[in-house]
């Protein structure tokens, strides 16, 4: 069948349109990037933040700009509430502006190796920031409609040096990892973007190794759930799985759909094709529920998109993983929110983790703002394992809202 035979070696690409994922739980509202998603005169709404970065590459200036963009339409807001001489964004942690935050939508952008220029709008979480206030004894003002006309970012006149050679994005082949689009149907169930969805849990602790093939899984936000239904995924849409691979910037979009069918885990791979859409079909027979059948599974999908396997090379080394939790995994298991000041913080954490003498295992939960929620199982008493983790650069602390962990500043 025409399954996309992509291989490379490395980390998952960053995510280039990753806008913030948002927890789809309970959310029924409009994908991100969309118009129409806020009413213009939402006062929760700053948009017009014009942003102007330059890094060491494409991603990093991108990932600053939507740093600093938030920021400033933080100090834009609390200016709106009248607070802006009590509080300032300066003065939140990265868990703190991420939590105060509902979506944002890039509006326009141009892009050059080494530089981000872009128009941005952020909307915020009143609940939440009227919390925040009233949590630090803030007395504020609720702000009235703004007006569309009324500028609610500083005005910053871009006058780009020709040096500079800023381009839009290439529109040429995509050349990425291909997406893979885990969907899970158990009797009349079927999920894809709204849990529990056991398969896409396989799909993101899966144990990957630098000589098979690359790919990545869908962070599942407001723009993910906008762009493809589980009805387009099980009947292969052309329309909606490249929309979903051009978010990506992937090679394909390839949907896997896994069924409990009693005792026995079936797996159909559906690829768009020229007229209908391409299938392939494989069992394993056991427990759907286990585990380590569906990552099982995901070996077997992986072994399809590699295409023809080179029996007689030796095993490459593996890279670190980090292993799921199983029944059998030993030590103490909690639940940590792991904050993210960028979405390239998770795969470092995720690395140091997977090589931390002390974790036994970790099994992620949810993708949400900002944040992954994991269970994390290990060794000793949770003072060695700060102790331990704080070796390799990453901090954990507990309190009110339980554990968090996140890179040392």
């Amino acid at each position: 069948m025409g399954l996309c035979r992509y291989r490379a070696t490395g980390a998952m690409a960053v995510i280039a349109a990753w806008l913030l994922a948002v927890s789809v739980a309970g959310w029924t509202g409009p994908a991100l990037g969309q118009d129409g998603g806020v009413a213009a005169d939402d006062p929760y709404t700053v948009s017009e933040i014009q942003v102007d970065v330059e890094a060491g590459d494409r991603a990093a200036a991108r990932d600053q700009a939507f740093s600093q963009g938030q920021a400033e339409a933080l100090e834009v807001l609390f200016g709106r509430l009248g607070v802006a001489d009590q509080v300032s964004a300066a003065g939140l942690t990265p868990a703190e502006q991420a939590s105060l935050l509902l979506s944002m939508r890039v509006l326009e952008e141009r892009t050059a190796p080494q530089r981000y220029i872009g128009r941005l709008a952020y909307t915020f979480r009143p609940e939440s920031v009227r919390a925040f206030l009233r949590d630090r004894g803030i007395a504020y003002v609720e702000p009235a409609a703004v007006s569309p006309a009324e500028p609610t970012g500083p005005d910053v006149e871009v006058a780009p040096d020709p040096s500079d050679e800023v381009v839009d994005e290439p529109t040429g082949p995509r050349t990425g990892p291909p997406v893979i689009v885990p969907v899970w149907r158990d009797g009349v169930i079927v999920r894809l973007w709204d849990s529990p969805n056991p398969w896409f849990d396989a799909w993101l602790n899966v144990e990957r190794e630098e000589d098979g093939p690359a790919f990545q899984v869908p962070f599942g936000d407001l723009q993910d759930v906008g762009m493809l239904t589980p009805d387009q995924a099980l009947s292969g849409n052309a329309e909606a799985l490249e929309a979903l691979a051009d978010r990506y910037g992937a090679s394909s979009a390839l949907v896997a759909l896994a069924e409990a069918e009693g005792d026995v885990l079936a797996v159909t791979l559906i690829e768009p094709g020229p007229t209908d859409p391409l299938q392939e079909r494989f069992s394993i027979a056991g427990d759907p529920a286990n585990p380590d059948l569906l990552r099982e599974a995901t070996a077997g999908v992986l072994r399809r998109i590699a295409g023809e396997a080179e029996e007689s090379a030796e095993p490459a080394e593996p890279a670190a993983r980090l292993m799921p939790i199983g029944p059998a995994t030993a030590g103490t298991r909690m639940p940590v929110r792991v904050v993210l000041a960028q979405p390239r913080d998770w795969y470092v954490i995720r690395e140091r983790l997977a090589t931390n003498p002390a974790v036994s295992g970790a099994s992620v939960r949810r993708l949400s703002t900002g944040v992954v929620e994991i269970e994390l199982a290990f060794l000793g008493s949770e003072f060695e394992l700060a102790q331990s983790l704080a070796d390799q650069g990453l901090v954990l602390t507990t309190g009110g809202f339980g554990s968090q962990l996140m890179l040392a500043q």
